[in-house]
């Protein structure tokens, strides 16, 4: 038996609930939380934390490889350029089968120098497209 903490008359250990004011009765001890409550939000935080932590460095490793990779190489010379140049012209023409005056137009040639770039990559044997 124990007193109600509300009306202080005599109920049972067990009740919820005084019988003579109806009042819920405290529990009967503190709640304990154990140390699996805090150890899987903890977890699952450091889990969290770890996978994004590796993400970045992933992420931030390939961009440093791509940029060296991009910004590593020297810039092509003058020739290099006037030969790649070039090449994109003897391209153009046969895969514009032969349009010659469009590949001169679109690239801001005259006929004639498109010819000699022809010309030049057949003699140099530049590959087909």
């Amino acid at each position: 038996m124990k007193k109600c903490t509300w009306c202080a008359e005599d109920i049972q250990g067990a009740a919820l609930v005084c019988k003579h004011c109806g009042r819920p009765q405290p529990s009967a001890g503190p709640v304990r939380v154990t140390a699996l409550g805090y150890l899987i939000p903890l977890l699952a935080l450091v889990l969290l934390i770890g996978a994004g932590t590796t993400w970045w460095l992933v992420r931030d490793s390939m961009q440093k490889a791509q940029e060296a990779e991009t910004f590593g190489k020297p810039l092509p010379t003058t020739a290099e350029r006037d030969r790649i140049l070039k090449q994109q012209i003897y391209n153009a023409v046969f895969l514009s089968n032969n349009d010659r005056a469009a590949v001169a137009k679109r690239y801001n040639r005259t006929l004639a120098e498109v010819d000699a770039i022809v010309d030049e990559g057949t003699r140099l044997r530049w590959p087909k497209p």
